[in-house]
């Protein structure tokens, strides 16, 4: 079962972004590095836990509030437009990497738990 959560917040942050942008080719290429931070207040996950609803052991997800979450990383992105290949072709390349560490605390029953990532942020 599925229920909402009428003392939900809503999700708000603090940004900082910064970027260094290096052209070449004539201004058809760049070369990118940005980094990244966020802090973000009430950041929202789903709980599951069991409850015994009508005689019945049934599996309960609801959104809560994080206590505090935060988010930082670097970016490294290149692309180079109009690449001469054979037979006249051209070509685009574009690649980018992106390294994150997010790490969030939320409160269970009488304890605090850390993760060292956000719900919904990859390994």
């Amino acid at each position: 079962m599925s229920r909402g959560n009428p003392n939900l917040m809503p999700r708000k942050s603090h940004n900082f972004d910064i970027s260094l942008d290096k052209f070449f080719n004539r201004g058809k290429g760049v070369f990118s590095v940005a980094y990244f931070d966020k802090i973000i207040k009430h950041d929202i996950y789903t709980t599951r836990s069991t409850e015994v609803i009508n005689d019945e052991l049934t599996y309960v997800t609801q959104p809560r509030n994080a206590n505090n979450s935060s988010l930082m990383g670097v970016e490294v992105s290149i692309v180079n437009r109009n690449i001469k290949g054979p037979w006249k072709q051209s070509f685009d390349i574009n690649a980018s990497g992106a390294w994150m560490r997010g790490r969030m605390t939320y409160q269970g029953v009488n304890v605090s738990y850390k993760l060292k990532q956000l719900t919904e942020q990859p390994s």
